[in-house]
Order: structure tokens, then C-alpha cells, then sequence
């Protein structure tokens, strides 16, 4: 599979504007900045077997994702200064901040093990119930910087995450015309996951917190994927490929446990959207 999925993670603000005092009115209104989440290309591989026994069949696929992004925010700051979502502990040593600036990577590599079995509902409708087993690795990098008239703070968070769990699910297809078909295809995933935390805070070369932070939790994942695909057999039905296209969705619930001094409990889930186009070849 070739896929161009939006990465997208919920606690992600760092900055916003629209803040005032008695000595400093707003009159226009603010905003909340994070970063500039955008479409990421990826790649998914999978081998799979029919098996002796009853028509079943075993799959291994492999899906691997990389997001590597940035945003920032400037003001005047005789006009209106930035406040601080991610702040420092235990109190913002300075203030007058008039720029912000935030990078965000992650990676992104998960395992799925498969045994199913496809069969005819009717003439046009097939199925394909299936369970397996559900691997991920996941490390991730969050830098923000902020620039005061003073000095410049630099927090510096990072998660390094593995899991595993059991994963089931239901492919369905529709033949609405020879070789063409509308498919739908769903997987829920309860992947017991480590979540190891990392934060180191600097006031100029100054650090002001390291901390660490281990914890353990079940991660619900839902994945969900709907379109079109033209298959063929050929050679006495020895040989079928098949080529789709769709889009994709998952929902990884609270997966930010990135350390935040102000929230002791996970930020955000993590979503994946986009286009996945699959290629496939059996013999």
C-alpha cells in the first residue's frame, strides 16, 4: 500500500493570543496555535498464505509512518504578546513573550497478524471476519521555544512507546459490476501499551526541570476504510490481482502522554486520516 495520511495528535497547542489586562484591553480577538499538521506519505507491506484447513488464510502486514512538521507565531510586542500553553514549572521565569516556535516528529511503526476467512453472504456481497494480534513502536519529539525580551525557555518533551494486544475485525465488499466493487472494512484493537516520558525545560542554557514519567494503560485503536477496487483472475483462476483505492481512518485514543506540569492525565488521542491505494498479487 502506498498511503498519504494527515497526522494529526489533540494537545498539541503551544501558543495563543488574545490575552489582556485592566492595563492592556483586547480589542481584537486571539487565536490558539499548534502545530501545522499536515498529509504524510507512508508505506504499508503485507504476505499472506491460504491455508490447508477450511479456507482460512494468514496474514503479516507491516505499516510504517513518519511526521516531521513546524509552526510558528510572531507578534509586536508593544501591540499584543504570546501566551504560554506549554508552561514551565515551577512558575514563567520571565515575561514580554513576542515569538513562539514549534517542531513536532514522530514515527510511527505498527505489526499486524491476521487469520481470517473470506466467504459468499449471496451472489454480490462477500465477507471476511477476522482476528490477530496488534504490535506498535512509536517514539516522538515535541520542541517549543519561547522568545521573551529577556531570554529565550525551550521545552523539550519527548515519549518513546510500545504495545501489544489483540485486534479484530470485519472486511466486507460489494460486486456491483464484473471485476468492480465498493468495499468496507473495519478493525478494533486493544493494544496494552508502555509509555515512557521524557521533559527537559531551559531558561537560556539554565535547566529549569527534567523530569521522567512510566506508565502503563490500555490503548483502544479504530480503524476504519472505505472505496473502490477492480480485481481480475486469470489463468484458470491460478493467479488474481487486484488494485483499490480508498480512504482511511484510525483514531488511537489517548496516546499524548507527553508531561505536562499542568495535567497529570493523557493530553489527546492520535488520529490518522487519508488515501491508501493498495496493490496485490496472489499465486
Amino acid at each position: 500500500d502506498f498511503i498519504y495520511w494527515k497526522v494529526w495528535q489533540g494537545g498539541m497547542a503551544y501558543a495563543s493570543t488574545g490575552f489582556g489586562d485592566q492595563n492592556n484591553l483586547i480589542t481584537d480577538r486571539g487565536r490558539i496555535f499548534e502545530p501545522d499538521f499536515q498529509g504524510e506519505p507512508g508505506f504499508r507491506v503485507g504476505v499472506g498464505v491460504n491455508l490447508a484447513h477450511d479456507g482460512w488464510d494468514l496474514l503479516l502486514q507491516y505499516t510504517g509512518v513518519h511526521s516531521d512538521i513546524e509552526d510558528r507565531v510572531s507578534r509586536d510586542i508593544n501591540d499584543e504578546q504570546i501566551q504560554l500553553l506549554w508552561p514551565f514549572a515551577p512558575v514563567n521565569f520571565f515575561s514580554g513573550f513576542h515569538a513562539a516556535r514549534a517542531d513536532w516528529d514522530i514515527h510511527m511503526n505498527v505489526l499486524d497478524v491476521e487469520w481470517g476467512r473470506s466467504y459468499y453472504v449471496s451472489r454480490f456481497s462477500t465477507l471476511r471476519p477476522f482476528f490477530g494480534l496488534k504490535g506498535l513502536r512509536s517514539d516522538q519529539d515535541y520542541k517549543v521555544r519561547y522568545w521573551s525580551t529577556d531570554s529565550v525557555e525551550t521545552m523539550d518533551a519527548k515519549m518513546d512507546v510500545w504495545g501489544f494486544g489483540i485486534r479484530v475485525g470485519l472486511d466486507t465488499a460489494w460486486c456491483f459490476a464484473r471485476n468492480w466493487a465498493f468495499y468496507g472494512d473495519m478493525a478494533l484493537s486493544a493494544a496494552w501499551t508502555r509509555f515512557d516520558s521524557k521533559r527537559k525545560d531551559h531558561v537560556d542554557e539554565a535547566v529549569v526541570l527534567n523530569s521522567r514519567y512510566k506508565q502503563y494503560g490500555m490503548t483502544p485503536i479504530l480503524e476504519l476504510q472505505a472505496g473502490l477496487r477492480w480485481e481480475m483472475w486469470f489463468s484458470d483462476d491460478n493467479y488474481h490481482t487486484a488494485i483499490q483505492v480508498g480512504w482511511e481512518e484510525q483514531v488511537w485514543w489517548d496516546f499524548n502522554r507527553l508531561i505536562d506540569v499542568t495535567s497529570q492525565g493523557p493530553l489527546g488521542n492520535l488520529d490518522f486520516q487519508g488515501l491508501t491505494l493498495r496493490f496485490r498479487f496472489d499465486f
